[in-house]
């Protein structure tokens, strides 16, 4: 039997999660009433679940209470509708954490509760370690935490001990049996976050050749924005949103559209980023630079057009973390059927989870969210989660998703561009009608620009 702790003045609302809860799990209750209460009982006490009334005058203290212990738990902030944006505000998003309103129903607060308990009872089975570009380390002297290496049966050795100097020539050993990333312990992560946000904020001071951050080169910088993106998700899925995450997304955000803006060989740019390293992060850069490639050439170019279509690159596949996941776009495709009953509802939901993390970041444009919301939906209707056509598909989701499409394929095996021809006239055929044949003609130019120059079909 587990310990549920529900802190609230108010009589009804520890009489109805009683009632809602234990219809979900086993579990004994202790209801506090003011701060001191509550602090004892999660001191002294084995618990596993906290609801806390965010109408409480000392709701602010509980939740930043438990927000700072070691080890993360389940718990539910519950309020009046403009409590809960207060709270949303104040707090950082956390992953075992919910807000509920209190006129949710009993459905709804089951659903929380059961998945809430089980991501938990996952997380204290399985030792969690976090990837860490291995680029990452050849700017530090000291290791400031213990650091792993991922063996092929999905065990980790420890490579370095916390403080140990480092070694240049075992780092290049490593590399040179290309091993991409080392791993770090998730309660660990957090200074990796911090220390590459330290980076940032210093790198005009570095030498160029110094740092994870240098910028020399249109690959170096896209290596640079692709080592972001990997670290903002695995930041994401063992901390939850935080400001030095919303910091990296920036830092990537801005370099990727520099390097769009001061790269006219589009498909150049994009053949010589890929590494078949990590196709979540690779994907997600091709896919940004494509399509505000494309929204340039458009009636929607500008800023803001490039932000929207550059955070949704970077943030559609949040949810995700397994690559063979990420290049599943149709419920139809083999490989999607394949998959059990809770594989596919996690397929067909990230595109909402990534919109629900996106959103906690302030100033988020809307398009940005739409694009997010709509980069799994079709022409012909018959895509996730609404089933939308082209008629209903916003313009700068049609970009986001031509350029996603053929992204895939390039990433696959589309480095000639003769390859490239055919599969833009095979879409051409697969969607004649509305924005996907006006964009079609828009990222033949960008990709096939050169080609076309040479047959004196575009204007040099």
């Amino acid at each position: 039997m587990i310990l549920t702790i529900i802190f609230t003045e108010d009589n009804f609302i520890s009489n109805y999660y009683e009632s809602v809860v234990s219809k979900v799990i086993d579990t004994s209750y202790q209801v506090a009433r003011d701060y001191e209460n509550v602090k004892e009982i999660i001191n002294n006490q084995k618990w596993d679940l906290i609801v806390i009334d965010y109408n409480h005058k000392n709701a602010v203290s509980v939740v930043e209470l438990i927000h700072n212990i070691k080890v993360a738990k389940p718990n539910i902030i519950t309020g009046s509708s403009e409590r809960l944006w207060e709270a949303k505000k104040k707090h950082k998003t956390k992953t075992l954490c919910q807000y509920v309103p209190h006129d949710a129903t009993m459905d709804t607060i089951s659903s929380i509760v059961r998945k809430m308990i089980k991501t938990s009872s996952r997380r204290q089975l399985v030792s969690s370690y976090c990837k860490v570009n291995i680029n990452f380390f050849t700017s530090e002297k000291e290791i400031f935490c213990d650091v792993y290496l991922q063996l092929k049966n999905q065990k980790y050795v420890k490579l370095f001990n916390r403080f140990d100097k480092i070694d240049a020539d075992d780092l290049k050993k490593y590399k040179d049996k290309n091993v991409d990333y080392l791993y770090v312990q998730d309660k660990d992560f957090k200074y990796i976050t911090k220390q590459l946000v330290k980076h940032l904020s210093n790198q005009e001071e570095k030498s160029p050749s110094s740092s994870l951050v240098s910028l020399n080169t249109p690959q170096v910088n896209a290596l640079f924005s692709m080592q972001l993106q990997e670290t903002v998700a695995e930041s994401i899925g063992a901390l939850g949103l935080s400001e030095d995450a919303v910091e990296i997304t920036s830092a990537a955000i801005s370099s990727t559209i520099d390097l769009i803006n001061s790269s006219p060989e589009v498909f150049e740019t994009l053949k010589n980023s890929i590494n078949g390293q990590n196709y979540i992060s690779e994907h997600s850069f091709l896919t940004s630079f494509l399509a505000c490639s494309i929204c340039n050439l458009s009636e929607y170019a500008g800023e803001e057009s490039n932000l929207s279509l550059t955070l949704a690159s970077f943030f559609h596949d949040i949810a995700l973390q397994d690559n063979d996941e990420a290049k599943m776009q149709k419920e139809d495709e083999r490989d999607f059927q394949r998959l059990g009953n809770l594989e596919q509802d996690k397929i067909r939901s990230h595109p909402k989870k990534a919109v629900e993390i996106i959103s906690e970041i302030e100033g988020i444009p809307k398009d940005a969210i739409t694009i997010i919301m709509q980069h799994h939906e079709c022409y012909d209707g018959k895509g996730f989660p609404r089933g939308l056509d082209y008629k209903k598909i916003s313009p700068l989701s049609t970009i986001f998703n031509l350029s996603h499409e053929i992204c895939l394929y390039i990433y696959e095996s589309g480095k000639d561009q003769e390859y490239v021809q055919e599969l833009i006239d095979d879409m051409k055929s697969r969607y004649p009608k509305g924005y996907y044949q006006r964009y079609l003609l828009l990222m033949e130019k960008v990709l096939l620009r050169e080609k076309m120059e040479t047959q004196g079909q575009v204007a040099s």
